[in-house]
């Protein structure tokens, strides 16, 4: 069995911090010698600024979290160094950005960075929207209706000669 050792928190004080979507809460502990945490502060406001897990109004936000800090500290009367702080995420999302990179040293950069490139007048990006009308009998197909989307691929990327970053173009895949 591993024994885990425990570093102690500076000041004796451990923090954490709540940002929820209607109110912010921050709980300040102490820990005793034994290593167990008691409860020293509590503050709470009710949230601004935050709708669906995303900060939307950066100043309101900041007033409610300080509040809220402020509050827990008063409490405790101690005043905190580190927190450890939880925001659930609503809408996790990504996105993709297309660039084009002329050739020469912002080509070259870009090279170094990323691993490969589109390069204006050099690489193709073609792209199309194929119509599906009719589907073969079968039970995979059944209810599915007609549709068309969008489709593009690329062609004569520069591409660094040691592949670096794709685990397709290092045969890993």
């Amino acid at each position: 069995m591993i024994k885990k050792t425990r570093v102690a928190p500076r000041n004796g004080l451990i923090a954490a911090l709540d940002i929820g979507t209607s109110k912010m809460c921050c709980f300040i502990a102490r820990v005793a010698e034994d290593g167990r945490p008691s409860i020293a502060g509590i503050g709470h406001q009710i949230s601004r600024g935050v709708r669906n897990g995303a900060i939307i109004d950066m100043e309101q936000a900041e007033l409610a979290l300080r509040t809220t800090v402020h509050a827990a500290e008063q409490m405790a009367g101690d005043t905190i160094q580190e927190v450890v702080i939880n925001l659930s995420g609503g809408y996790p999302a990504s996105q993709t950005v297309g660039v084009e990179v002329p050739a020469g040293e912002a080509g070259a950069a870009m090279h170094r960075w990323t691993g490969g490139y589109y390069e204006t007048n050099y690489s193709v990006n073609p792209m199309w929207k194929p119509a599906f009308e009719t589907f073969p009998t079968h039970p995979i197909t059944r209810g599915v209706k007609p549709f068309a989307t969008y489709d593009e691929w690329y062609f004569n990327m520069r591409w660094t000669p040691e592949p670096r970053h794709s685990a397709s173009r290092s045969g890993l895949v």
